[in-house]
C-alpha cells in the first residue's frame, strides 16, 4: 500500500446516493498536487484535523471505468502525525527502531529548527513547508554522504590565496 508524507491543504464534501444508499465522499487536496478521498466519516474527521500539518497518508490507488473514461482515485486508508514515533511502520533488518520514516522525521525536525532560527534572526522570511522539506532533503543527503562537503575527503583548499586570513 503506498504511503506519502504530505500536507493536506483543503477539502470538500460531496453527499450522494447510490444503489447501496446514501454516502458522503470527502475529497482532500494536498500540497503534492494530488487529491485524496475517503468515504469513511471518522477518517475524514481525522484528516480535517490534520489540514495544514505534515502527515503520513496510507492510500490505495483505485481505477474504474465509466463509459469511455477511466478514473483513478487515491483512497485514503489511514492518516498519522509524522511526529508521532508510533506512526513509523518500517523497522530496519536488525530489529531496531531506526527506519526511513524516523530518519526523515529527524531531518524534517532539524530543518524546521534551522528555518525557524533563520526566520527569528531576520535572515529569511521563507518559513514555508517547502523550505523545510528542501532543508530536510539536504540534511538527509548530507547524512548519507550524497551532498558535496559531507565527506572530509572531498575537501579542497581554496584556489585563491588572497582570501586567506593574515597571520
Amino acid at each position: 500500500m503506498p504511503e506519502i508524507i504530505t500536507t493536506l491543504t483543503g477539502f470538500e464534501v460531496k453527499p450522494g446516493e447510490s444503489g447501496n444508499g446514501p454516502y458522503i465522499l470527502s475529497k482532500f487536496a494536498a500540497d503534492d498536487g494530488k487529491k485524496y478521498q475517503t468515504f469513511d466519516e471518522e477518517l475524514a474527521e481525522r484528516m480535517k484535523a490534520r489540514i495544514g500539518k505534515p502527515s503520513k497518508l496510507e492510500f490505495e490507488v483505485q481505477s474504474r471505468t465509466s463509459g469511455n473514461r477511466t478514473f483513478t482515485n487515491n483512497v485514503v486508508t489511514d492518516i498519522s502525525d509524522i511526529s508521532d514515533p508510533s506512526s513509523a511502520s518500517t523497522v530496519d533488518a536488525s530489529g531496531g527502531g531506526s527506519s526511513a520514516v524516523m530518519e526523515r522525521l529527524a531531518a524534517f525536525q532539524a530543518a524546521e529548527s534551522v528555518v525557524s532560527t533563520l526566520v527569528a534572526s531576520g535572515q529569511s522570511e521563507d518559513y514555508s513547508f517547502l523550505a523545510i522539506v528542501g532543508a530536510a532533503d539536504n540534511i538527509l543527503a548530507w547524512a548519507e554522504g550524497n551532498l558535496a562537503g559531507s565527506d572530509p575527503e572531498d575537501a579542497v583548499p581554496d584556489a585563491d590565496p588572497s582570501d586567506a586570513v593574515p597571520d
